[in-house]
């Protein structure tokens, strides 16, 4: 899926993405790896589709 949407959002005109980010904090050690970022504009993407969920998706998802 973070392919499909790479270039849904390339052809849709938005500039390339860097898939498979390492964030550092400021003494550089990895805090964590996003999908798709934008590091110029400080913007991440994280994908995480159904297939992590236990139960069927209410079509909400929740930031916590």
């Amino acid at each position: 899926m973070e392919s499909r949407l790479r270039l849904l959002l390339v052809d849709a005109g938005v500039p390339p993405p860097v898939p498979q980010f390492e964030v550092r904090d400021e003494d550089g050690r990895l805090i964590g790896r996003v999908d798709l970022a934008w590091p110029a504009r400080r913007v991440a993407h994280e994908y995480e589709g159904d297939h992590h969920r236990s139960r069927p998706s209410s079509g909400v998802t929740s930031a916590g």
